[in-house]
């Protein structure tokens, strides 16, 4: 492929998997255990199967969020410029969204018929409480998102520390010890830093523009696959196993999506509106799958069946409801703000 066609390629294969990833993550919030009382999944197999599978979005993210960032650095003015605009993009819509979110929830838990149903302690009204729940995305899932935003305040260390291949080598290798012999906090950037320095390194390096050989892309196709399978299974059957998961799974699956054939993504995928409202709905899908599952659950038994089918159907529903009010409200100035001008 010449240069214009591998950009084209690599542009809708990060959409493509940005929205798959998407999904992923309202699948994974989707897990309605704990809005019913229920805090162990042990006796509920598909909802802990699906979990599992879902842990592969949040790191996924991390790992191309990584690689965007740093696949167009090469000078420390270029570390300025991201940093002004990832100002607009991530900083402003997380104080917007917590701020917004506080003052829903704060509503909702002081109103006595709507409080019962929340299960819920109140919003304190202290303004240090407040100020301390915007901040630390209290309520809402933006941990990921404050994340970010502290990766990128350490921009020009890592931007020193990516001219060395040995030192990113030994960084990367010395975060996964650590997170493999002590059990790391699951929002802690240094739970994360490993998967997004892994991102970091192949951007930075342009690793990510190199594809299979076509008469090996089968054999690594089934490679990956029996790679993904065996994390899954140990992640599976132990938790302890799952930060091997979450590590390795965005290469590999990064590496996968190249084993199949170019054609779809150059010449039949076609972007949409909707498509670049992805950020809204990692946004509001949390608060929503809250609302429906408590809703829900008021008029369906808690057995194993319903919870099965909730667990299936609430991902497709929230999905396409945030998709059909993306597509209604796309135009609006507040919601351009929000998205931070995707």
């Amino acid at each position: 492929m010449d240069t214009k066609t591998l950009n084209t390629y690599f542009h809708n294969k990060v959409l493509i998997l940005n929205i798959i990833l998407t999904f992923i993550i309202v699948l994974l919030h989707s897990q309605p255990l704990n809005r019913i009382g229920i805090s162990t999944d042990d006796n509920y197999p598909l909802v802990h199967g699906v979990g599992v599978f879902a842990q592969v979005g949040v790191p996924m993210f991390f790992f191309i969020s990584a690689m965007l960032f740093y696949k167009s650095i090469s000078a420390m003015s270029d570390i300025k410029l991201k940093l002004k605009k990832r100002l607009s993009t991530l900083a402003i819509p997380y104080i917007l969204w917590n701020s917004l979110f506080v003052a829903i929830y704060w509503t909702m838990t002081h109103i006595s018929f709507i409080a019962s149903m929340m299960n819920m302690p109140p919003v304190s009204s202290d303004v240090a409480g407040i100020m301390l729940s915007i901040i630390n995305s209290k309520y809402t899932v933006l941990w990921f998102v404050k994340d970010l935003i502290v990766f990128c305040l350490m921009s020009p260390v890592f931007y020193v520390m990516l001219k060395s291949k040995i030192i990113m080598v030994v960084s990367i290798c010395g975060l996964v010890f650590l997170n493999m012999s002590y059990s790391m906090e699951y929002e802690s950037i240094w739970h994360w830093l490993p998967v997004y320095l892994l991102g970091a390194y192949i951007g930075y390096n342009k690793l990510y523009m190199i594809t299979p050989p076509e008469n090996y892309q089968r054999k690594i196709a089934v490679g990956c696959t029996m790679i993904i399978l065996g994390l899954y299974a140990l992640a599976f059957l132990d938790d302890r196993r799952m930060f091997l998961f979450r590590f390795l799974s965005p290469v590999l699956v990064w590496v996968l999506y190249d084993c199949f054939p170019a054609k779809w993504t150059l010449t039949k995928f076609k972007e949409k509106k909707w498509m670049h409202g992805l950020f809204f709905i990692y946004c509001t899908h949390f608060f929503i799958i809250n609302i429906f599952q408590k809703l829900i659950f008021k008029i369906l038994p808690h057995n194993l069946l319903c919870i099965n089918s909730i667990q299936l159907i609430t991902p497709v529903l929230v999905f396409l409801l945030l998709v059909a009010c993306i597509n209604i409200i796309s135009g609006n100035k507040i919601y351009r703000v929000l998205i931070g001008g995707r």
